[in-house]
């Protein structure tokens, strides 16, 4: 009789962005991504933190995560714009 359960169910991943959040969704500062991945049936790969520190327009950055149950992936965008606008006034 085999008493080992079998994992039938892929990694759940979940993605925590921190960040000052300005307006329509950009960001403006350092933006750091990490990835939360569980599976609570067997191991599961993980996914490394990314640090935005420049200005880009929308990215999209993927997790993907294998365990015994199968595969998953999590994509997130991030638009980051820290550069404060120049005025120029003339006469």
């Amino acid at each position: 009789v085999n008493t080992n359960p079998v994992d039938t169910t892929p990694p759940t991943i979940t993605p925590t962005i921190t960040g000052t959040l300005g307006t329509n969704n950009w960001y403006t500062s350092n933006v750091t991504l990490s990835w939360s991945v569980i599976d609570n049936e067997s191991t599961a790969t993980t996914c490394d933190a990314v640090t935005v520190s420049s200005d880009q327009a929308e990215t999209g950055y993927t997790c993907t995560a294998t365990s015994a149950g199968g595969t998953a992936s999590n994509t997130v965008t991030i638009k980051r714009d820290a550069t404060p606008p120049t005025a120029t006034a003339s006469a």
